[in-house]
């Protein structure tokens, strides 16, 4: 894993663009832009031969760049989940936790930022849905977790695992 310090190019397009969101990583560069449709993803390639196909969306250019702008489908966080290893599940341990229980999937950012608060003492579990507040929400279990992946990247937590050896069993602090 590979965390690159370049200057943004997506800070310099004509997005607006969540900063706490911006985070180069492997090769790529990764933002939530806010759009007349709503929140998307933003993807752009660093430099030539990265692959940016699994994101599903509009192409730009900017800078004789290119990237796509891509809703926060279930697939394009898939996709997201894949390239960001902090948004996959992670076992948790024995490490104090919390449930958020974010209903409705809107307050996720305001969560990232309490816990962090904590200065990592608390291990946030972000997409704790009982199956009765899903039923009344009309929600389902992956809308609950997409929610929480989405709101993990909005506001940049990066969460790592108590220890290597808990990544052979997988659990995302989003999840319940």
């Amino acid at each position: 894993m590979t965390m690159e310090i370049n200057p943004s190019l997506l800070a310099k397009s004509n997005l607006s663009i969540l900063p706490k969101s911006m985070i180069q990583h492997d090769g790529c560069e990764y933002a939530a832009a806010t759009t007349q449709d709503g929140l998307k993803l933003a993807v752009v390639p660093l430099s030539p031969g990265v692959e940016i196909m699994d994101f599903l969306g509009d192409k730009f250019q900017f800078q004789g760049c290119s990237g796509v702008l891509c809703k926060p489908t279930h697939s394009n966080l898939a996709a997201l989940q894949a390239r960001l290893p902090w948004l996959q599940p992670q076992l948790l341990g024995v490490k104090t936790s919390a449930g958020m229980g974010d209903r409705l999937g809107l307050a996720t950012p305001g969560h990232v930022r309490a816990i962090q608060k904590t200065g990592g003492t608390i291990a946030p579990i972000f997409a704790q849905q009982s199956i009765r507040e899903m039923a009344r929400t009309g929600r389902t279990p992956r809308q609950g977790m997409d929610d929480a992946i989405w709101g993990v990247f909005q506001d940049c937590l990066l969460y790592t695992s108590p220890s290597p050896r808990d990544r052979t069993r997988s659990r995302m602090p989003s999840s319940a």
